[in-house]
């Protein structure tokens, strides 16, 4: 495929440019460096590629789970009409949906910023019914 022999050019030059790194660098800083750019690239390259929009953000999130070490992630996307955030894309493999004015999602789809919580259950904006209906911890 045209955009894996793209991609790995760009990784072995990436890798390279790494490599170049003087001894007193921290070869973890540059391995996460390379990682964080292999997963941006890729996300790009899969952004052009002739694929559907499902399967585009299924590989994006793999790449932001690989990226993050995380177990399970899911895609919301809004919809407006029905004031819903939705996830055909997720580790659970079914659909989720949660109301827009409820959780930290719901917070960040309404706000239209970027968040990072780093324990969303001392967050009072944190609903826990996804977490109750998927078995899984946030």
């Amino acid at each position: 495929e045209y955009f894996q022999q793209v991609f790995s050019l760009h990784r072995r030059a990436i890798r390279k440019t790494m490599g170049g790194q003087s001894r007193g660098e921290s070869t973890t800083s540059g391995t996460s460096l390379v990682r964080t750019i292999d997963a941006l690239m890729q996300c790009s390259l899969l952004m052009n590629a002739d694929l559907t929009t499902e399967s585009v953000l299924r590989r994006i999130m793999e790449e932001a789970k690989t990226l993050l070490g995380a177990e399970v992630a899911s895609v919301f996307l809004l919809d407006a009409e029905r004031q819903e955030l939705f996830s055909t894309v997720n580790s659970t493999g079914g659909e989720l949906r949660i109301p827009v004015s409820v959780g930290i999602a719901g917070h960040v789809a309404r706000s239209g910023e970027p968040l990072v919580v780093h324990d969303a259950y001392t967050d009072c904006r944190f609903d826990r019914s996804v977490d109750a209906r998927t078995g899984f911890r946030t």
